[in-house]
């Protein structure tokens, strides 16, 4: 089985991140926001589709998706998780999702070499 889909949370409240008012995985780091550091990898390895799970300023990851899904890369999909979170929105991924998926957190910056590692794992 080839894993094509990736998800990445990127919904949470900032709370490790001082709050504020931007989506933390938006913060820069070294001139790239920290969702660029996963968009990227995904891309790289290949993956066809990557589903994004919003919340807390979902407004502001959908402009920087739509942003990102001019220049090319895989297919986006968003699954709104509400105010009840991460939790409730990959709940919502299992009613029509029937294949492996790898799943990053948006706020981390994802090593390419785990994601490979997984990707052999699945298959």
């Amino acid at each position: 089985m080839v894993v094509r889909i990736g998800v990445i949370s990127v919904g949470g409240h900032s709370s490790r991140f001082a709050g504020g008012a931007l989506q933390k995985c938006l913060l820069p780091v070294d001139g790239k926001s920290l969702l660029d550091y996963s968009r990227t990898v995904f891309e790289e390895l290949g993956f066809e589709l990557v589903i994004y799970l919003t919340g807390h300023f979902h407004e502001q990851v959908d402009s920087y998706l739509s942003k990102a899904s001019s220049e090319g890369g895989p297919a986006i999909a968003r699954v709104y998780g509400d105010k009840r979170g991460e939790m409730f929105a990959i709940l919502q991924l299992k009613s029509f999702l029937r294949e492996d998926f790898i799943y990053a957190a948006g706020d981390c910056i994802v090593d390419p070499r785990l994601i490979k590692d997984l990707i052999v794992c699945a298959e």
